[in-house]
């Protein structure tokens, strides 16, 4: 026969876990990553692609263009991969 001892510990115990349960839920919404595509499609919509492409490309597509465009793409890569170098080893330098 259980007792009103028993009746609160069980209580608690659901109670704990339905709190646990809360808290992943959070975490578990907290952590998602964003949505690119809605983000990229909003973009295209409000035509800022149109225009970043339409000033990247020159009017004539001569071999010199061309190869302004890669070496721009080549210093947009190599400052792409030092901020990720940058951000993920700034800690270490900071800390010392």
């Amino acid at each position: 026969m259980p007792t009103g001892e028993d009746d609160r510990k069980v209580r608690e115990k659901v109670e704990l876990l339905s709190l646990k349960e809360r808290r992943k839920r959070k975490r578990s919404i907290k952590m998602k990553k964003p949505d690119f595509t809605s983000i990229y499609r909003d973009l295209n919509r409000s035509g800022l692609f149109s225009v970043l492409l339409s000033h990247s490309q020159p009017s004539d597509q001569s071999n010199a263009s061309c190869a302004s465009r890669l070496s721009d793409f080549g210093l947009g890569l190599l400052f792409s991969i030092f901020a990720v170098f940058f951000l993920l080893f700034a800690p270490c330098f900071f800390a010392v």
